[in-house]
């Protein structure tokens, strides 16, 4: 998954993140079973995810070419390919993926202080790493 940043503001997006005292929302976010025991992201190969903490390949928040970003001149936008890609809303997450017996939607827990760039037009957004409970993690791998 790939979003597309504004310019001058890549946190700044169409759609807001509503974050609690403390710093967090809850985000969403969709993976493949791949066994009984994990989890795996759908459209790029990674490591197997369990509960806990998920962290991104990225070196630093910064967009740039170094953390694999580019500029799209034509469109005038940043496009921020790596880190973890969330949905803001469940509802949008449900649009977008065709659920099967294989794939599931889990909430994840983001801070603020790891938020790279939403998406200018998508309720999207990536961040450096993000928290999936064990409880909702046993929940997905069992639907």
């Amino acid at each position: 998954m790939c979003l597309f940043a504004n310019k001058d503001n890549p946190k700044k997006g169409k759609f807001s993140i509503r974050f609690d005292s403390k710093g967090y929302a809850t985000c969403w976010k969709i993976y493949d079973k791949k066994d009984d025991n994990c989890l795996v992201p759908p459209y790029y190969p990674s490591d197997d995810i369990s509960h806990g903490w998920i962290v991104s390949d990225r070196k630093s928040k910064k967009i740039c070419e170094k953390n694999g970003d580019s500029f799209d001149n034509f469109f005038g936008k940043h496009s921020v390919e790596h880190g973890i890609h969330v949905y803001i809303f469940e509802k949008h997450a449900m649009q977008d993926f065709e659920i099967d017996n294989n794939s599931c939607i889990v909430p994840v827990r983001c801070h603020k202080s790891q938020l790279i760039a939403i998406d200018s037009g998508l309720p999207v957004a990536a961040f450096m790493k993000v928290f999936l409970k064990k409880e909702d993690f046993e929940k997905a791998i069992k639907q």
